[in-house]
């Protein structure tokens, strides 16, 4: 097989791998805001506010405590705090929705070659993850499934020879 042929399915493979990398940090990502999101809720649920260290405490000859028209500056802290978590929680939504977003548009990109690959064995997957994925040598594949350089060197140039057509 040509030279340039192999060298642009290897392309089009390491480009496959990025992005499968990419969606795996994308979801990693996801979880965690997912667990700030809850923490947020939970914080609200339980009435978990951080206030400023300068408000004080309420000031009874000058402040109306509750029922009337004037809020005390500890409820207004509190306010303040709930109205700041319920804004984080927002912005969290938001950002997640926009990662998820772009995880279906990755997807859908790899999803014909995943579709591909799905036909090779377990070993021919190993072979490409661990070159394309992982970017080793022919020889560290070759160790990892205990196949010598030749070996692997033969099955890549099948592998890309077989890709090759199924994507022309």
């Amino acid at each position: 097989m040509n030279r340039e042929i192999i060298s642009g399915v290897e392309q089009v493979m390491y480009k496959h791998f990025r992005k499968l990398r990419a969606i795996e940090r994308k979801r990693k990502v996801v979880c965690r805001k997912e667990k700030s999101f809850e923490k947020f809720e939970t914080d609200i649920q339980n009435c978990n506010y951080k206030l400023e260290h300068s408000i004080g405490s309420i000031r009874y000859d000058q402040e109306r405590v509750s029922g009337g028209e004037k809020q005390s500056s500890v409820e207004a802290a509190l306010i303040k705090a709930h109205d700041a978590l319920e804004t984080k929680m927002a912005d969290i939504i938001t950002e997640i929705s926009y990662l998820n977003i772009e995880i279906e548009e990755m997807m859908s990109e790899v999803s014909e070659m995943e579709e591909l690959l799905a036909s090779l064995t377990d070993e021919e997957n190993l072979l490409l993850m661990y070159r394309y994925g992982n970017r080793m040598t022919l020889e560290q594949v070759g160790t990892e499934l205990g196949w010598s350089q030749s070996q692997v060197s033969r099955n890549r140039d099948r592998i890309i020879s077989w890709v090759h057509s199924e994507i022309l």
